[in-house]
């Protein structure tokens, strides 16, 4: 007879070999990455490790890039490494690879990769201020379930064939678009305030208006 928790265990290891398998092996992970420049490009690829014990001036966020005042653009890959176990503790569910990107001038280009489970996957926050009269492009994994709040006053929101496909519109008004993307299943819902899975909030840098457009696609789609 085979024990149960050992054969769980095996698959969940085989799994997380999958997907580290995919992980750049040129980067080194890191779980507090802060990067702040006033003009000039943020260029690179990240590895966002969220079992690793983070510096104490880490104030909440795993990846913080910053382009300040000047032409400018952000340009990021980012991975984030798979659990190596199953959450076994009520800390462990809560544990989130929180990420900021802003500029003040310029694009952001952001592709996020991460494993194709939920079994393997730490929830991703994602918190993104596009600058005036430019385009952000913003490429997300597929395993990515939860709500979003995109601040459309005088912008564009673009999503992708696919990802209009896995949109489920909550409320459009006022300048402001809430809804989910994935599957959405009304009997896990409560609010955004007690959801513990993703997220994504986007707004522009200044209240000024502007022509800003935020497109949102699959890591995998072909457009």
């Amino acid at each position: 007879m085979q024990d149960g928790s050992s054969s769980s265990h095996q698959t969940s290891s085989t799994l997380s070999r999958k997907a580290s398998a995919l992980l750049p092996s040129r980067i080194k992970p890191s779980n507090f990455i802060k990067i702040s420049r006033i003009g000039g490009a943020i260029t690179g690829a990240f590895l966002v490790d969220r079992e690793m014990n983070i510096p104490d001036k880490a104030l909440g966020n795993n990846l913080f890039l910053y382009s300040g005042s000047g032409v400018g653009s952000i340009e990021a890959d980012v991975f984030c490494v798979p659990k190596s176990a199953p959450a076994a503790t009520a800390q462990d569910k809560t544990r989130k690879i929180a990420i900021k990107i802003c500029i003040v001038s310029g694009r952001i280009l952001l592709n996020l990769y991460r494993p194709q489970t939920d079994e393997e996957s730490y929830p991703i926050r994602l918190y993104m201020n596009g600058a005036k009269n430019s385009r952000s492009t913003l490429s997300l994994p597929r395993s990515f379930k939860g709500p979003v709040e995109l601040c459309s006053t005088g912008n564009d929101v673009i999503l992708s064939q696919d990802v209009q496909a896995n949109f489920t519109l909550f409320v459009e008004e006022n300048g402001i678009i809430e809804g989910f993307i994935g599957d959405f299943d009304h009997n896990q819902w409560t609010t955004i305030d007690q959801w513990s899975g993703d997220y994504l909030y986007w707004t522009p840098t200044t209240n000024t208006k502007n022509t800003s457009t935020l497109v949102i696609t699959y890591n995998d789609e072909k457009l």
